[in-house]
């Protein structure tokens, strides 16, 4: 296994392995993955890790503090025209 990142992000070249594993499982469950480009990047799967940068705060980028379920902007769109999955 790669060593933990501490700057949020993983390799994701490390990685291609595993997130394959995730993509074809979720596609197995008939689901349809889909990121947008104001979030992590544009990532379709970003590996969480802590940042000691974010230490003390809730977010997903911290490791001492609890951050419950949520919904990230859910205003924004997903995509142009006819590409949102939740219509």
């Amino acid at each position: 296994f790669p060593a933990t990142p501490v700057t949020g992000f993983a390799d994701e070249s490390e990685l291609a392995v595993t997130n394959a594993i995730h993509l074809g499982l979720i596609r197995l469950l008939g689901c349809t993955p889909f990121a947008v480009s104001y979030e992590n990047d544009g990532r379709l799967i970003r590996n969480v890790v802590p940042n000691p940068a974010a230490s003390g705060t809730t977010s997903s980028w911290g490791a001492d503090s609890e951050f419950f379920w949520h919904s990230d902007n859910p205003h924004q769109p997903f995509g142009p025209p006819g590409s949102d999955p939740r219509l």
